[in-house]
């Protein structure tokens, strides 16, 4: 999660792999989203070249023409609605109404309409049928600058530079769950207050009074900020708050309505923790947030788009993939490949003796058994490698091949065993201490691969063992293992291999 104050979203180097529809669907989406909609209305009623002011705004009836015409602002309430139309009656040039100018603006900067000496028209791109990669586009440009709180669109959309950052942690949070998954605002502001008041964080030293108010402040401008972005249609809004609630909290109001009601000191009308409200990305929002990503440096990759890839951006995008997702995922790349040379592929991407290469082998096994029977024989040529990891790869991905025979089992762990056993562990290791005692305390439940049996039985000179992660598991198995026997001879065993080396 990024938080305001702290850790930055260009910091992360990957994101998770995401679906998105068509590009032809997203588009038809991005058209019906306001103000876009509105924007390519008003630039479809320059079909011809019209003449405008000196300063290249529209005359003054034009403006009257468009607003009744295409039926601008049609969400308004009933009390804009009149003032509006006041102001349309008394209009003598677009300045005058401002939520006009903004969109004429915003319609020039986006180039869907060419203003010139005199005269103002339709771009040719709009004339002609704007593209789906283009609608997309200017789509992008407005639901960047809403996240921003940029003050060009503050007639656009009712959001404030203050909530911008809160709006980017619940993207962030939003698109790193699964599609259509919901986020509770108070639970995203509850994590942001916590982390903001830990040990060097910006309210570490504040008094729990001031944490309150933060978290109020916070909690009430993520609520306005969200719903002032909805037009964007890049999220989606389950907002079950009372309507006495929500008027008061408003979007227009801004922060003038946190002040006014925290003034008050019967606190009677301080009501944010009434306030119900959850948070989920449409389709269109994960096409804009990925787009964010991707400008920022940050790897996005979409689902089903990994057939073409190199084994190794393969193996190391599937370890950050859900179990469930991974199955399509290597279908996907495995139809373009014979099934001998995905088998070459993949011992090769793997072939690094350390880091990356031993977590790598961990998902390569897992990829192996999933091509099935027909990736067993040219697996098992593989363990005749004299190249240690592309040997222990076959091993580790036969002895958890469904049907084996017991008698190959037996006969790989005897000649494998001991360095894939120490990979593996290796592996777990280089993710975190917490991936290895996670495994290390399955192991008493039978649910992962027996270390203690491979480490610690039989000749009893694991320490003189060939693998260069050797004494670095040891160590870590010595301090994890949860069963007090096996950790003591890991750590007299990581003894010896110290005093050999």
């Amino acid at each position: 999660m990024a938080r305001q104050g702290t850790t930055e979203p260009a910091e992360r180097a990957r994101v998770r792999p995401v679906a998105l529809p068509p590009e032809e669907e997203l588009a038809r989406a991005a058209r019906d989203t306001w103000p876009l909609r509105e924007l390519l209305a008003l630039a479809g009623w320059f079909t011809s070249a019209r003449k405008v002011t000196g300063t290249g705004m529209p005359r003054p009836d034009d403006i009257r023409a468009m607003a009744t015409d295409l039926d601008l602002w049609p969400g308004a309430t009933e009390k804009k609605t009149a003032a509006r139309a006041e102001k349309l009656k008394r209009l003598r040039a677009a300045r005058d109404l401002p939520e006009f100018l903004a969109l004429w603006r915003t319609a020039v900067d986006l180039n869907l309409i060419e203003v010139g000496s005199g005269w103002a028209r339709a771009h040719a791109e709009l004339r002609e049928g704007l593209s789906p990669e283009r609608t997309l586009e200017a789509w992008v440009i407005l639901f960047d600058r809403a996240i921003a709180g940029d003050p060009n669109t503050e007639d656009l959309f009712d959001v404030g530079g203050f909530g911008s950052g809160l709006i980017r942690d619940l993207l962030d949070e939003l698109y790193a769950k699964p599609d259509d998954a919901e986020l509770s605002l108070s639970t995203l502001v509850e994590a942001v207050i916590e982390e903001l008041a830990r040990p060097g964080g910006q309210l570490a030293k504040s008094s729990g009074e001031l944490i309150e108010h933060s978290r109020r402040m916070a909690f009430v401008t993520l609520y306005q900020t969200a719903r002032g972005i909805i037009p964007s249609g890049g999220i989606r809004l389950i907002d079950r708050t009372v309507e006495e609630v929500r008027e008061e909290f408003a979007p227009e109001k801004g922060l003038l309505a946190f002040y006014s009601l925290t003034l008050d000191e019967s606190g009677s009308h301080l009501r944010d923790a009434e306030i119900d409200c959850a948070a989920s990305l449409t389709p269109l929002g994960r096409y804009g947030v990925r787009r964010m990503f991707l400008a920022e440096g940050i790897e996005a990759p979409m689902l089903g788009g990994l057939a073409r890839a190199g084994a190794v951006e393969f193996l190391d995008t599937l370890r950050e993939l859900p179990r469930e997702v991974r199955v399509r995922e290597i279908e996907a790349w495995a139809a373009l490949r014979s099934v001998e040379d995905a088998v070459t592929e993949i011992a090769e991407a793997c072939a690094e003796p350390t880091g990356d290469g031993a977590i790598r082998r961990i998902v390569a096994s897992e990829l192996l058994r999933g091509l099935g029977g027909p990736a067993l024989p040219p697996v098992r040529v593989l363990l005749g490698s004299d190249r240690p990891t592309v040997a222990g790869l076959a091993a580790s991905t036969l002895i958890g091949a469904q049907d084996l025979p017991e008698g190959e089992v037996e006969e790989v762990l005897g000649s494998h065993g001991l360095w894939f056993t120490i990979d593996s562990a290796a592996g777990l290791l280089h993710a975190g201490e917490a991936a290895l005692a996670g495994a290390l305390e399955s192991e008493g439940a039978g649910r992962s691969l027996p270390f203690s049996r491979l480490l610690f039985q039989g000749s009893g000179e694991v320490w003189r063992g060939e693998h260069p992660q050797t004494l670095p598991v040891l160590d870590a198995v010595g301090r994890l293992h949860p069963d007090r026997k096996v950790a003591k001879a890991a750590r007299r065993a990581a003894y010896k291999a110290r005093s050999r080396a």
